[in-house]
């Protein structure tokens, strides 16, 4: 749980919106499509829906019930915790577009061309973050040789934190896997389309392994040491410090991207 902040602040870079009325009771309402707040004998505030991707209220934040309505149309989870940090309460926002993306998959795993289909957009997904990787390392990118650029990350991981590196590293994917299955379940996938895929492998442990990339590109890039230097205490404590905020952007967009799949 993040450090509790007076009244209000927006974490511009993760799109995360606190609302602290512990001491001071807080005003949610909705604006056309922007959330407008209100903390006594302050000027009213008002932020793009757009712009939130996550809402967190502590102690007296009042909400109009439109303004709930359209921050779960818009997609936009609010937690409620007490004054300890605890959670009491999650209203799960869902895009209307995104809604469906279960019975969309459902549509597309029923056409006879389903396994060309999601093997060329997977392809294509890998493509897309490995040239994330080169771009944030500065390294020459040639897109017809994903597997030499996966080899050369492992290999510079192993040469920055030692030999070590790749089976530690492995300790982020279950991590990974957690977050993408709530990024899918939010979005409607069903639980025997997480787990099962059909009798293939699980949907979630496929799209946890392409966010293997942004992890990986993401250490070597700070060369930061903390998560190799001690148990699985370190590894959780770096992914929760340092990936998961990052990592959750992109599980967010490879949910989006799998309405690119056609029935």
């Amino acid at each position: 749980m993040p450090e509790r902040v007076a009244a209000m602040h927006v974490e511009r870079d993760f799109k995360v919106l606190y609302l602290d009325g512990s001491e001071r009771p807080i005003v949610a309402e909705v604006q056309g499509a922007h959330l407008r707040i209100g903390v006594h004998n302050e000027a009213w505030r008002q932020l793009p829906l757009a712009r939130l991707g996550r809402i967190i209220c502590c102690g007296d934040v009042r909400w109009q019930a439109d303004a709930l309505q359209c921050c779960a149309e818009a997609g936009i989870p609010i937690l409620f915790v007490d004054g300890n940090g605890w959670a009491r309460m999650l209203a799960v926002g869902r895009m209307a577009a995104v809604l469906d993306l279960g019975r969309h998959l459902e549509n597309c795993i029923a056409s006879p061309a389903w396994g060309e289909r999601y093997a060329n957009w997977r392809e294509a997904q890998e493509r897309r973050l490995a040239r994330w990787v080169c771009r944030a390392l500065r390294w020459p990118w040639d897109g017809d040789k994903v597997e030499a650029i996966r080899l050369r990350l492992d290999q510079a991981l192993a040469e920055t934190f030692g030999d070590e590196a790749r089976a530690r590293i492995r300790w982020f994917y279950p991590l990974a896997a957690t977050l993408m299955a709530e990024v899918l379940g939010l979005a409607g996938v069903p639980p025997d389309l997480l787990t099962g895929f059909r009798g293939g492998t699980p949907l979630v442990k496929e799209l946890a392994a392409l966010l293997g990339w942004p992890v990986r590109g993401r250490i070597l890039a700070r060369r930061d040491s903390s998560w190799c230097e001690g148990g699985r205490r370190q590894v959780v404590a770096y992914w929760g410090r340092e990936l998961e905020r990052p990592v959750e952007r992109t599980a967010r967009r490879l949910a989006c991207h799998l309405w690119r799949i056609t029935p």
